[in-house]
């Protein structure tokens, strides 16, 4: 059965002002980008050939989540499972990178985060187990 899972990146900087902010991942091949982006007024891409996301942030503030709202983008994908998965708990999305400008210090920065699973470790509401694909 199909799933969909909405996905939200989300941004804070303590320290300082970070300019030509870019967030990049991919989609494995047994996932479907389905949109939308919220908010609309990101600068959200999805390249159907290459099955990359791209977040164009441009600037990041001293501050942005911390003493600002935080910086935010949510989009969907859909899963559905074939018969090699059982068992296992599938990447949804592979590993975000960031990369920018310490506008500061002046040196670029990159910044990653892991790739997500069907296994939601962050949701209260996600069962343990409730990631396995099962038939």
């Amino acid at each position: 059965t199909q799933t969909s899972y909405t996905i939200t990146w989300s941004l804070s900087n303590t320290a300082n002002n970070i300019s030509k902010a870019i967030v990049r991942s991919s989609i494995p091949p047994w996932i479907h980008f389905v949109g939308p982006v919220s908010p609309s007024t990101e600068d959200l891409t999805y390249n159907s050939s290459t099955k990359e996301i791209v977040w164009n942030i441009v600037r990041i503030p001293k501050g942005t989540g911390i003493s600002e709202p935080d910086r935010s983008v949510s989009f969907q994908v859909a899963f559905t499972p074939s018969l090699s998965q059982l068992g296992t708990m599938p990447v949804l999305i592979n590993e975000a990178i960031l990369t920018g400008h310490d506008d500061f210090a002046n040196v670029d920065v990159r910044v990653s985060k892991t790739s997500l699973r069907t296994q939601l470790e962050n949701d209260p509401l996600s069962p343990p187990a409730g990631g396995t694909v099962v038939e």
